[in-house]
């Protein structure tokens, strides 16, 4: 027959209510329901979405400096000749997009014309696309976006994107 010292008997008296508790801590996060987060009241008017996402919306448009190294372009209504045109900081940009043409499109493909790099093509549903990251030239970069649609047409739009050096404070 085993004897414990008191020590002992107090030591696992202890590991096990941690062990106990840990427990409970584990069975709760896994089976109870997720926590409803409520948003102030305060930005109601106003829409806030992920940080570094540029939408685009018109067919030829101009969108504002930006100096993030990393960006998505938010494209959410792909036309299938467009030409646009902006400026950035980043070194890599990712594109997205909806194919809004009537008819259903073959395929697409996205390359950096300035440095040769060409992007993988993620399909998501509902005609929507997404890229992986294209890396960016420093200087002006041109980017062409060829459609290919079931019938065999293809189109062009580009996308003129200057990558400036920022100047840190």
């Amino acid at each position: 027959m085993l004897h414990f010292t008191k020590l002992e008997k107090s030591m696992m008296g202890v590991t096990g209510g941690v062990a106990f508790i840990l427990g409970l801590t584990i069975y709760f996060s896994l089976f109870s329901e997720a926590l409803n987060i409520k948003y102030s009241d305060q930005d109601k008017d106003t829409f806030r979405g992920p940080a570094s996402i540029i939408p685009i919306q018109k067919t030829e448009s101009k969108v504002k400096f930006t100096d993030r190294s990393m960006i998505t372009l938010d494209m959410s209504c792909f036309e299938e000749k467009q030409v646009l045109h902006f400026t950035s900081a980043a070194k890599m940009i990712q594109i997205r997009g909806k194919i809004c043409g009537s008819k259903e499109l073959k395929s697409l493909e996205v390359l950096n014309r300035t440095n040769g790099s060409k992007a993988s093509i993620f399909d998501l549903k509902n005609k929507q696309f997404m890229t992986d990251y294209l890396s960016m030239a420093p200087g002006k970069n041109q980017v062409i976006l060829k459609l290919i649609n079931e019938e065999g047409e293809s189109f062009l739009s580009e996308l003129y994107f200057e990558s400036q050096n920022i100047l840190t404070k």
